[in-house]
Formats: C-alpha cells, sequence, structure tokens
C-alpha cells in the first residue's frame, strides 16, 4: 500500500498548499488531459509508488465508449478544478474546506471557443461566473461609440450582485479558448454573508472594472 500527496502551489504567497493525500486507487493529471490546462499540481510520492499512466487517447476512448464513466469522469474533474481554483482565487482565501468542497459540488464549468457568446445582459440572474482559464471581452455601447472591456482569469461577473453587474446590454464573447466555473446564486449570497474577506473583494473588483468603463467612455 502507498500513499502520494498532492500540492499545488498559492500564487499569491509562493507558499506550497497541501490538497489532499491520494490513496491506492485515487487518479491525477486530470486537468490536462480531459482540458489541456497548464500542469497547476506536484504530486510527490510519500512512499515507494506504483502509477499507470493512461494517454489521452485511452481517455478520450473510455468516455465514447462508456456514457456513464465518462459523465461520472468529467463530474470528477470539474469538482476538482473548481476546488483547485478556490486556492488560488484571491477572494476566496480565507474560506474553510467545507465551503471549498460545497462550491465545487454545487457549481460546474463551462467551456467556451474562441468568439463564443458566453452570456448576455439579463441572462446570470441565478449565479455567478468566475474565469477559471482564458480570457474574454465584454462589450456594450454608449451612444454610437462600442466600449469593449478585457476580462482575464480570476474576473467575476453576474447579476448576482450590484457591484458584479455590467453595463445594460452588455455581452461577453470568449476570447481564445474560455473555462467559466457558474456558481449557484445561493453558493454566493452564502460567501458574502459569512466572509467579510469575499464581500470585500467583490465590491472592490466591481468599483475597480466600473471605474475602468466610467473613464473609457469619458
Amino acid at each position: 500500500e502507498f500513499r502520494r500527496v498532492l500540492f499545488r502551489s498559492d500564487s499569491s504567497t509562493g507558499h506550497h498548499i497541501n490538497l489532499s493525500t491520494l490513496e491506492p486507487g485515487h487518479f491525477f493529471g486530470e486537468f490536462a488531459c480531459v482540458y489541456q490546462l497548464p500542469r497547476s499540481a506536484t504530486v510527490t510520492a510519500a512512499e515507494e509508488a506504483t502509477v499507470l499512466e493512461f494517454s489521452d487517447l485511452a481517455i478520450s476512448q473510455l468516455m465514447q465508449r462508456s456514457p456513464i464513466a465518462g459523465e461520472r469522469l468529467m463530474q470528477i474533474v470539474q469538482s476538482r478544478l473548481i476546488h483547485s481554483m478556490s486556492f488560488s482565487h484571491p477572494a476566496m482565501s480565507e474560506l474553510p474546506e467545507d465551503d471549498r468542497l460545497w462550491l465545487a459540488d454545487e457549481s460546474h464549468v463551462l467551456e467556451f471557443m474562441d468568439g463564443t457568446l458566453i452570456t448576455r445582459d439579463g441572462e446570470m440572474t441565478d449565479r455567478c461566473c468566475i474565469i477559471i482559464y482564458g480570457n474574454a471581452i465584454a462589450e456594450h455601447k454608449e451612444g454610437e461609440e462600442t466600449i469593449r472591456h478585457p476580462m482575464k482569469t480570476g474576473d467575476m461577473f453576474g447579476d448576482v450582485s450590484s457591484y458584479l453587474r455590467l453595463p445594460h446590454e452588455s455581452t461577453i464573447h470568449a476570447n481564445g479558448r474560455c473555462l467559466v466555473c457558474s456558481m449557484p446564486r445561493k453558493v454566493f449570497q452564502s460567501f458574502m454573508n459569512a466572509y467579510g474577506h469575499f464581500e470585500l473583494w467583490v465590491e472592490l473588483h466591481g468599483k475597480q472594472r466600473h471605474q475602468i468603463l466610467h473613464n473609457h467612455c469619458e
């Protein structure tokens, strides 16, 4: 029997965070395999270990041949991706593990290709969106002028808070490949009520974006 420990680098402090201990039968490397994301974690053997390696092709064939297994794999991958994101996002630095797991269980990941419409004004009343990977462009009209605002990894948007609401009739399109975490309203509101750090970050994030858009319009 062997144990392996998974670490992820915290970009805000440079320290390593122990995400989980992997036991026999557990797997890792799924972000790079399924979503072709850059590797963001280090897996270190805590004692002698034997590891079975699968290629991208083998995983793809498994998901095609067994839809049930593929669906379950995607659920696990998305949950882990959101859980991992919660450690690197500055708004969530103070969340306890139970709430990180709740966030991962209740949310899901949406994938958008370059130029795809992510959302338009009025479509996000029940959720908060967080860009996990990639970039997007928010766009709205000011008279005859089209105002474009770049959005990057970590940015939040949605009608769940006045701070995150974009200007009237805004649209958001993916700028390249983009992964977005869709957080339900109930989770977002719970975090806003329970964690002052989360609420403060959301408020500052919204005000900074509003100021940028206001200056651009002037």
